[in-house]
């Protein structure tokens, strides 16, 4: 799902090549710092598999160096809706990875078109003593085209933990297909062969993640797994 939701963003966003050069200077990245994903009952339908899905994505939320990146996925057979990832994407120096503000001729001509809607917003999470942890390794397959790891890897990365937990039974009333919500917190960035350290807990019917760089000692990524859906409005 989260690797699906990248592509049509990467896809999307450079439909237009002149929009996408307005949007991203040549010493310029764009960097997803935040993921809201809201899946919904038909995603988990077998009937769904192999067949085609409709993305439309629109850009919404303008501010001076962001905006998010909404895209809406639904069954093009039955027209039933699967799910929703919204990322909030900032521009950033591409030497220092500090915020760039956005071009006027990007606020002026893309800007002027953006709505506002409500996203629930993810605080950074503080990570308990007692937490079960498990250990990974970013590979090559994980990494974007900067050859840093794909924010839709580190989803993986939540779920591998918690499912190998889950099996060993050690987390207990986890189930993949019965998260209905997903908020993340993008920190830092990792490479391949990077060693990550994924501290897993839980708080009331919330499953709670940290990823940890353990090579390059940074906090790099947080997320929240909800049973709970908490319903964005459409556009």
């Amino acid at each position: 799902m989260a690797g699906v939701g990248e592509a049509a963003r990467v896809l999307t966003s450079r439909k237009d090549p002149q929009q996408y050069l307005r949007l991203k200077p040549r010493d310029a990245l764009v960097f997803i710092k935040t993921c809201y994903y809201e899946i919904h009952p038909a995603y988990f339908d077998n009937k769904h598999l192999y067949k085609q899905i409709k993305c439309d994505s629109s850009l919404v939320n303008l501010g001076r160096t962001s905006y998010h990146h909404q895209t809406d996925f639904t069954s093009m057979s039955s027209k039933e809706t699967l799910f929703r990832c919204i990322a909030g994407v900032v521009l950033v120096d591409g030497k220092s990875r500090r915020p760039k503000a956005l071009s006027d001729d990007f606020r002026q001509t893309v800007g002027q078109k953006m709505k506002t809607i409500e996203i629930p917003r993810m605080e950074k999470l503080s990570v308990p003593q007692k937490c079960m942890k498990v250990e990974l390794i970013a590979n090559w397959r994980d990494c974007d085209e900067y050859k840093h790891v794909n924010q839709g890897s580190y989803l993986g990365f939540c779920q591998s933990a918690a499912e190998q937990l889950a099996w060993a039974g050690s987390l207990h009333g986890y189930e993949s297909n019965a998260v209905k919500v997903i908020q993340a917190l993008h920190l830092s960035e990792s490479s391949a062969g990077d060693r990550m350290l994924v501290s897993v807990w839980k708080q009331d019917s919330k499953f709670c993640f940290d990823i940890t760089n353990n090579t390059t000692q940074k906090p790099t990524y947080q997320a929240i797994f909800c049973p709970k859906p908490t319903i964005v409005n459409k556009l």
